[in-house]
C-alpha cells in the first residue's frame, strides 16, 4: 500500500494518531521501527539539524553602484535568538 493511501485511511478512521517528529532519516527510521503509524517532519527541524548556522538570517541587498554601471551586492548575517 502506498504511503499516501495509508495516511488517508489514518485520517478517515477518525482515531487520534500519535506522530512523533523526526528531523533526519535516522530519526524517521527509529520512529518507524517503534511502530508509530505516522511521522511528522518540519522544514525548520530538518534545516536546523543539518546546518550549524540555521538560526541566522541572511539579508541580501542588491543596488546599483554610484558609477560605472555595476551592481553592488551586500550580504549581512544576523543571529536570531530562540
Amino acid at each position: 500500500m502506498r504511503a499516501t493511501t495509508k495516511l488517508r485511511s489514518l485520517f478517515a478512521s477518525g482515531r487520534i494518531a500519535v506522530a512523533p517528529g523526526a528531523y533526519d532519516g535516522l530519526t524517521a527510521r527509529l520512529v518507524e521501527q517503534a511502530g508509530f503509524p505516522a511521522i511528522y517532519a518540519s522544514g525548520d527541524g530538518v534545516v536546523v539539524s543539518i546546518s550549524p548556522r540555521a538560526q541566522e538570517s541572511i539579508l541580501v541587498t542588491i543596488s546599483p553602484a554610484q558609477s560605472g554601471g555595476t551592481t553592488r551586492i551586500t550580504i549581512s548575517h544576523t543571529t536570531t535568538k530562540s
